[in-house]
């Protein structure tokens, strides 16, 4: 089969979702531009209405009550009861989805998030199609909702998560380990003495990125603060996603920090503030991760959101390319405790390294155009 067209689905604008949907149309332009690539919304396809109820209501759990998140996130008692439910929501979502796939037609279709494969999975086993369907899970531990024997194919990040999946009616040979697809950029090495004189930083000195995710979520105000009164030297790069409150907060806050400290918002060019980046605090999203692997840096968690974040947060401390901070006082001694100790950040680095797959992106968009 020669493939002509590919659709892409995702949900959220700005999620690790469309991140890794991007990174992996990027990647196709690269190879052959002759294939015609569609990436798509879901959510917002379907209906916009339907995208913000949906946005609206996991922001509210996982703010107000993270344990809900928790209990239902992967529950097999969940998964079993809302089976007849999910199967009932995707026959009243599928139509508009289903139009585009008949009018697109596309050879290959990539789901970066369940609820569109779910959808698709559907469609197929309705109507027999042999469209190709592909999996793409942006996170290091699969869920349920996953698990369909209408998909052709897992792009799974690692052997940890392989094995996880073949436990379930997976066939073994359905399931790669290729890593979560980053921007092909992550591939590359970039002037780290450019990096610090555009960004004015002290190259002598060990760099701190502190993110949030897209969205600036974490307690990054908090977390700031903490860190501002640790007697160790170091810098800090702050990203506040799309989080304007938190970055005018921060900015207003600036002239009184003792430490170097550089603020920004959304940004396209993480990969080189990863490459200066001695250590990153974050939340553990998944393609957060896979960018910090991508470059050798180690991870230090706090916060990370119930349910995939949690995951994340284990496979990473298993692996040693993490610690986990229980607050920001905690925080504190472990960052002292690393800049204390430089060596425990070359360990850990090195594992990162080995951890890290750079070229998931263009792995994967090698392996799509040559499916048979």
């Amino acid at each position: 089969m020669s493939i002509r067209r590919m659709l892409f689905l995702y949900i959220s604008v700005g999620s690790g979702h469309q991140q890794a949907a991007d990174a992996i149309v990027k990647a196709i332009n690269q190879l052959n531009p002759q294939i015609q690539t569609l990436s798509v919304n879901s959510f917002n396809y379907i209906s916009p209405l339907l995208e913000k109820i949906v946005n609206s209501i996991y922001m509210a759990i996982i703010k107000a009550t993270p344990e809900v998140w928790d209990y239902l996130y992967d529950n097999p008692k969940i998964v079993g009861k809302t089976a007849e439910v999910r199967k009932f929501i995707n026959k009243i979502n599928s139509p508009g989805l289903i139009r585009l796939v008949e009018e697109f037609n596309p050879d290959v279709i990539v789901c970066t998030q369940a609820f569109p494969s779910g959808i698709i999975s559907a469609y197929k086993e309705k109507t027999n199609s042999d469209i190709s369907l592909v999996a793409v899970p942006t996170d290091y531990i699969v869920h349920s909702y996953w698990v369909s024997n209408k998909i052709d194919l897992y792009i799974v990040p690692s052997e940890d998560t392989k094995n996880i999946l073949t436990h379930s009616i997976i066939p073994e040979e359905k399931i790669l380990p290729y890593g979560i697809p980053i921007n092909p950029l992550f591939r590359l090495k970039h002037d780290k003495a450019k990096i610090f004189r555009e960004l004015n930083l002290n190259p002598d000195l060990p760099v701190l990125l502190v993110m949030g995710g897209s969205q600036g979520l974490g307690r990054l105000y908090k977390i700031t603060m903490h860190l501002e009164k640790i007697d160790v030297p170091f810098q800090i790069i702050i990203v506040t996603g799309t989080n304007g409150f938190l970055r005018e907060r921060l900015e207003r806050r600036q002239p009184h920090f003792r430490k170097v400290t550089k603020i920004f918002g959304y940004v396209t060019n993480i990969y080189e503030l990863m490459e200066i980046s001695t250590l990153i605090i974050t939340k553990a999203g998944g393609l957060t991760v896979a960018e910090s692997l991508a470059k050798g840096v180690p991870l230090v968690i706090i916060n990370p959101i119930p349910g995939q974040e949690e995951k994340n947060t284990q496979f990473l401390l298993r692996e040693g390319v993490a610690l986990r901070a229980e607050n920001a006082k905690h925080l504190n001694s472990l960052i002292k405790d690393l800049f204390s100790h430089p060596e425990k950040i070359k360990e850990m680095r090195q594992k990162a390294t080995v951890l890290g797959k750079p070229n998931a992106a263009i792995n994967i968009a090698n392996l799509l155009i040559n499916l048979k």
